[in-house]
């Protein structure tokens, strides 16, 4: 049954539908995972097996269903579409489907004959970089549309996008610009793209932490040092005030506190609470941080909020 709906094998499917115990309704499972649960007609859409589908609708009266339609655009015969159409309104799952195909014909006209939407995101897990094209065309938000693209991974698209009026430093879902999404992928090639575009490399982020600052937290060295070189601030605060020298004492990275002062970082930066890097090491009994903040000349004098200095969190690790 699977071969002669598969090849449209008229003559054998006929022989089969001859036997006594032939069921026109029969839901088979060959295995397959798009036809697990499809009847004989649903199968035949698929296949676009336009002779073995006219013949079970004339031969058994066989219903049309929403199933048939829609995996009549996978199918591709014009016949069965055509038929289907006759009996079943289509929607947006018909619309799925024809981005499933990547036939952009068909969804061309579900958008102009039926007046049905592309969904963007069914483009991106589809990967039909034509159905995204059009519906860029339709969208009325091209800051979305920009977003939406990261997904495609096409150098050209996104100047394309920024040169057609994209604002490269909009922000998305979760406050992020497509810089800060290139950052979290650690996408080099991209990311130079967008600071090329002219993407802001010091944006904070709902919680103030910079594209430089994911780069460092995720020990992206190559990342961090475009960044720099791109005019990032490594003094930026993010909402409690730690700048990026506060993050290296607490990840215990002596490699990326000596990158940061290197670069301009300000040794004794206070944070809300008005704790230095070197008052976070000692507090943190980070001997080790500590002896390298202070050999690069961090204040020792220096106190927090509450008047503690490096004595009063010395004096309480001895007690």
């Amino acid at each position: 049954m699977f071969k002669a709906i598969a090849y449209d094998d008229i003559k054998s499917f006929i022989s089969i539908t001859e036997s006594d115990d032939f069921d026109e309704h029969q839901m088979t499972d060959w295995g397959i995972y798009l036809l697990d649960r499809y009847s004989l007609l649903e199968k035949c859409c698929y296949f676009g097996a336009v002779q073995c589908f006219k013949y079970l609708i004339t031969e058994f009266e066989v219903v049309i269903t929403k199933r048939c339609l829609e995996l009549s655009f996978l199918g591709g015969n014009a016949d069965i579409m055509s038929k289907c159409f006759k009996k079943i309104e289509p929607d947006k799952e018909c619309m799925k489907y024809a981005i499933i195909s990547h036939n952009i014909d068909f969804i061309t006209f579900l958008m102009y004959e039926k007046q049905l939407t592309i969904d963007v995101n069914d483009c991106i897990y589809y990967h039909n970089l034509k159905a995204f094209l059009v519906h860029f065309d339709q969208a009325n938000d091209i800051n979305e549309i920009l977003f939406h693209s990261l997904s495609f991974n096409i150098l050209s698209l996104y100047k394309y996008l920024v040169h057609q009026g994209a604002n490269i430093n909009a922000k998305g879902n979760g406050e992020k610009t497509v810089l800060q999404y290139a950052v979290e992928r650690n996408n080099i090639e991209i990311a130079q793209v967008f600071i090329s575009l002219g993407a802001d490399v010091n944006v904070q982020l709902k919680y103030g932490r910079t594209a430089f600052i994911n780069a460092m937290n995720q020990n992206y060295k190559e990342m961090m040092e475009l960044l720099i070189e791109n005019g990032a601030d490594v003094n930026i605060r993010d909402i409690w005030g730690a700048t990026a020298l506060h993050y290296a004492v607490q990840q215990n990275s002596k490699e990326k506190i000596e990158f940061l002062l290197s670069n301009g970082a300000q040794i004794d930066a206070k944070d809300k609470e008005g704790f230095t890097a070197l008052l976070r090491a000692i507090e943190k009994d980070n001997i080790e941080m500590f002896e390298l903040l202070y050999s690069h000349g961090a204040d020792i004098h220096s106190t927090n909020n509450n008047e503690y200095n490096v004595l009063h969190f010395a004096a309480q690790k001895i007690s």
